[in-house]
């Protein structure tokens, strides 16, 4: 298979005149983690992420209110915070190259660029996620679950979950009781939608006493999306697509167990695909595999 296949076509873009707070925008009601970054010329200038409005998102615990935080994001070009090094792809590339880039570079996207330099599309995590629902039944989430874990207690802050996301290069991070049974999960894009970690206006130590006394219980996701270790891992790949969310907590009863992300995903695709197991059809029977039913793992831990 190759990029061209799979790609998204139907881009959101942002001129690089725009602000900060337009693509800010624009992920929150589109509910995605990338928007490339054209010129007037329609040719790709770098791309802005969830992690560059996160970091320069002004709380409004640090003592700005939502509409002044706006106020600041409206005044940030995008070209003072996109990243330039972009890697990109052609559309004539195969999806196993593609998923080489994403895995090597720790990146979630890959701007599809064609010959004469136009940007024609897009290929995430989560379209080798959608690939991944079609895994072999017999490959069970523990064969792909991340089982070495950073978590977080009650006792923990805002500020050792920053820390720990920035330094791992993680987006999810379990909260937990002291006998490892989960109580929810802070994101990524959790800490965007509240405003959270400012690196441009709260600096030094008065951001950092802030952020020690944001409490998990205060900030982490109670409604947790799990899966038990023996499920399909195309059950996991589902439930990450139907919840647009980046990863599913594995557990026993409430008992943690792990973490399977969208990388892990696209990870397990990339080994069944070299071997000749994902994405392909008999040539003497050629119909598409149904995907698999989620079952009772698509039900959702609600913990109060």
């Amino acid at each position: 298979m190759k990029v061209k296949d799979v790609m998204t076509r139907d881009l959101f873009v942002i001129g690089d005149w725009n602000k900060l707070l337009d693509a800010k925008r624009i992920m929150g009601w589109a509910k995605i983690r990338h928007v490339p970054v054209v010129g007037k010329d329609g040719r790709l200038k770098g791309i802005v992420t969830l992690r560059d409005i996160l970091s320069a998102s002004v709380t409004s615990r640090a003592g700005l209110a939502d509409l002044d935080s706006d106020r600041y994001l409206a005044d940030i070009y995008l070209s003072r915070v996109m990243s330039r090094d972009v890697k990109t792809v052609g559309p004539e590339e195969t999806l196993h190259s593609a998923s080489d880039l994403i895995l090597k570079n720790r990146i979630g996207c890959l701007p599809v660029i064609e010959s004469d330099g136009r940007l024609t599309g897009i290929i995430t995590e989560g379209d080798f996620v959608h690939l991944a629902i079609q895994l072999p039944s017999s490959l069970e989430v523990s064969a792909a679950m991340s089982t070495e874990l950073w978590t977080v207690e009650s006792s923990s802050n805002l500020l050792f979950v920053d820390e720990v996301m920035k330094w791992a290069r993680i987006r999810h991070v379990p909260y937990v009781d002291p006998n490892g049974n989960l109580l929810g999960i802070i994101s990524h894009r959790d800490l965007l939608s509240m405003s959270l970690s400012s690196l441009l206006e709260c600096k030094g130590s008065a951001r950092d006493r802030f952020m020690r006394n944001v409490k998990m219980s205060d900030c982490a996701r109670k409604d947790v999306v799990t899966i038990s270790p023996s499920e399909p891992l195309g059950s996991a790949a589902l439930l990450m697509e139907r919840n647009q969310i980046g990863a599913v907590v594995v557990v026993e009863g409430r008992k943690l167990k792990g973490i399977v992300t969208q990388a892990d995903l696209v990870r397990q695709w990339r080994g069944h695909e070299i071997s000749g197991y994902a994405g392909r059809q008999s040539e003497d029977s050629p119909q598409e595999r149904p995907f698999p039913a989620a079952g009772p793992v698509s039900a959702r831990l609600q913990v109060t």
